[in-house]
């Protein structure tokens, strides 16, 4: 366990318990509303962040997600994989797999009018 100095004015809100597998990356939705969470253990966690509570857990098809990033209407979650491929997940079903990469999927952004999706690999 790691002690933590929180700054003045911060406060510990939740802790969220559910991968089984360390967690490597977060996002909030951009209402803050849902915050991910993405594991070693293939998975990504969608947690309640007023209540802590897990409202679902996506799987990944194959390796474990290595980035995660909500579009800017919050209508879908595209995720860099290690398995060189990109998910995009639409109300929480896996709707396309994007498989052009020759390395793992290290980062993904959305443009602001949520029509491109930018990716960088290994």
């Amino acid at each position: 366990m790691t002690k933590v100095s929180i700054p003045s004015g911060f406060s510990l809100h939740k802790v969220f318990e559910g991968h089984s597998e360390t967690i490597n990356r977060l996002e909030f939705s951009p209402d803050g509303r849902i915050l991910a969470s993405a594991s070693f253990d293939g998975s990504i966690a969608w947690w309640e962040v007023n209540t802590g509570n897990l409202q679902q857990r996506l799987k990944s098809t194959s390796g474990y997600p290595r980035a995660i990033k909500f579009s800017h209407d919050g209508c879908w979650l595209a995720v860099g994989c290690s398995d060189k491929t990109i998910q995009l997940w639409r109300e929480g079903q896996l709707a396309q797999v994007l498989v052009k990469h020759v390395g793992s999927v290290n980062t993904v952004g959305w443009s602001p009018d949520d029509r491109r999706l930018a990716s960088g690999s290994e």
